[in-house]
C-alpha cells in the first residue's frame, strides 16, 4: 500500500501563517491514519536562487520542502524551473505517493495544471483543498488581472479536473460539485497538544481580544468590499458600548495603530478618546497569541455576511473555542453548526446597530461565573480536534479509490 500524501500550495510550513497551521493539522489526520506527509510549501522571503531539494527540513516528524515565489507578475519566468523541481520531487517518492492534495497553488495555476498532469500519468488522486472564493479589489491594475486569471483558472482545474474536494465550508462543497468527484467538509483542525490549557481569572475590567490582519496593510489603496473582518465596525460598536460601560479593554493583536489608521483613518479621534480601553499590540507570534486567546474573556471577529465569509471558515473562531474563550462574531459560512448561542459564544447581527450595541451590552455584564462556565464548555468540547475526523477522512480517500 503506497503510504505517503503531499501537501504542497500556498502556505508557509507549519505555522507561518493561516494556511500552514490548517494544513499542519490536516497532516496530523493523514498522521493518524498511518500516512506519511510530506508539505511543499512557499516564501516570499527565502533566496529565490534556491534549489527546492536543498530547502528540506524535518519538522514535528514531517518533511517539508519551500518554494521561493511571491506570486507577482516578475516571478513568471521562475515558473518552468519550479515546476521542473517539483516534479523532479514527486518522482523520487512516486511508487510511494498514495495522494497529491494541493492547497490552492504555492506559484501560479500553470503549476498545479503540471502537478494535475502528473497525477494522470502515474494513477495518483489528485485533490483539491478549497478553503476561500477571495475578493480581488487591492492593487494594480495588471496585479489584479493576473490574479483573477490565475484564480480563475485555478478553481476551473479544481473543478472538472480533481478527483476529490476537500472543502472549508458547504458553500465551497457546492461551488466545486461535479461529475462524481468525492468531497469533504473539513472545518479547520487544531493540534489539541498545542493549545494551552485554558484560563479563567476574574477581573475588575473584561478582557476582549481581537487577533488577526484585518485588511492588507502594506500601503495599497484598500477597498471595504475587500476587508476581511470588519476591525472597523468592532471598534464604532465598542465604542458606542463604552460610553456606558467602561468595564472592559479591547486588546488587539497583529497590526499597530499606524497600521490601521493608514487604512481607516476616519478613526484617528476615536481611537485617541479610547486609548485606555482599545490597545494595538501589533504583530505577535502564533503560540504567544494562543497564550493571550486562552487568557481572554471573549475574542471578538465582525464579517460582512457576503460570498467572501460565507465561502471560507474563520480560523479565529476555531483558536478561541479551542482554546478555551467563548467568540463573539457573525453568523457567517457554517458557524451556526459550531456555535451554540449563550453556550460557547455569542452571534452579533452588525446591520442593526442597536441590536448590536444593546447584545454587547449584555455580553458584558455577565458574572464572572457564567463567563467561567462558557469558557470550560468551549474547551472541554474538542469541536476541532482533528482527531475527530479521521473515520471521514478515511471514508474520503476510499471514495476516491473506488472511483478511479
Amino acid at each position: 500500500m503506497k503510504k505517503t500524501i503531499v501537501y504542497i500550495g500556498d502556505f508557509l510550513f507549519p505555522h507561518g501563517n493561516a494556511g500552514g497551521q490548517l494544513v499542519f493539522a490536516n497532516g496530523n489526520v493523514f498522521k493518524e491514519m498511518g500516512y506519511n506527509v510530506i508539505f511543499i510549501g512557499n516564501s516570499k522571503t527565502i533566496d529565490s536562487n534556491i534549489k527546492l531539494s536543498d530547502t528540506e527540513k524535518e519538522i514535528s516528524g514531517f518533511k517539508s520542502y519551500t518554494i521561493p515565489f511571491k506570486k507577482q507578475i516578475s516571478d513568471i519566468k521562475n515558473i518552468s524551473k519550479i515546476n521542473a523541481q517539483i516534479i523532479n520531487l514527486f518522482n523520487s517518492y512516486n511508487d510511494d505517493i498514495k495522494a497529491v492534495i494541493c492547497y490552492g497553488s504555492p506559484t501560479l495555476a500553470i503549476t498545479i495544471l503540471s502537478i494535475r498532469n502528473w497525477c494522470r500519468k502515474n494513477n495518483v488522486p489528485f485533490i483539491g483543498n478549497l478553503v476561500d472564493i477571495s475578493a480581488l479589489s487591492h492593487g494594480s491594475i495588471p496585479n489584479r488581472i493576473l490574479k483573477w486569471t490565475d484564480k480563475t483558472f485555478l478553481r476551473s482545474i479544481f473543478k472538472y479536473s480533481s478527483d476529490g474536494v476537500i472543502a472549508v465550508s458547504d458553500y465551497i462543497k457546492q461551488y466545486f460539485e461535479y461529475g462524481n468527484k468525492a468531497m469533504i467538509i473539513l472545518p479547520p483542525l487544531v493540534v489539541t497538544e498545542r493549545l494551552p490549557q485554558y484560563i479563567y481569572n476574574s477581573r475588575d475590567k473584561l478582557n476582549i481580544v481581537y487577533a488577526g490582519i484585518p485588511f492588507p496593510v502594506d500601503g495599497r489603496k484598500v477597498d471595504e468590499s475587500s476587508y476581511k473582518d470588519r476591525l472597523d465596525i468592532t471598534i464604532d460598536l465598542l465604542g458606542e458600548v463604552c460610553r456606558i460601560n467602561k468595564k472592559f479593554t479591547f486588546n488587539i493583536y497583529g497590526i499597530t495603530k499606524d497600521e490601521y489608521l493608514g487604512v481607516v483613518g476616519k478613526h484617528k479621534q476615536l481611537l485617541s478618546e479610547l486609548s485606555d480601553t482599545i490597545l494595538f499590540h501589533g504583530n505577535t507570534k502564533n503560540e504567544d497569541v494562543l497564550r493571550i486567546i486562552s487568557n481572554a474573556d471573549f475574542t471578538i471577529n465582525l464579517r460582512n455576511v457576503n460570498r467572501m465569509t460565507t465561502a471560507g471558515f474563520s480560523t479565529k473562531f476555531v483558536e478561541s473555542i479551542s482554546c478555551g474563550t467563548p467568540a463573539i462574531t457573525t453568523n457567517t459560512s457554517d458557524l451556526s453548526k459550531y456555535l451554540i448561542d449563550g453556550k460557547n459564544g455569542f452571534f452579533i447581527n452588525i446591520d442593526d446597530r442597536k441590536e448590536a450595541v444593546n447584545k454587547l451590552q449584555e455580553i458584558l455584564n455577565l458574572n464572572p461565573e457564567r463567563i467561567q462556565q462558557m469558557k470550560k464548555q468551549c474547551y472541554e468540547s474538542r469541536l476541532f480536534d482533528y482527531r475527530r475526523y479521521t473515520d471521514e477522512m478515511k471514508q474520503f480517500l476510499d471514495c476516491i479509490t473506488n472511483n478511479k
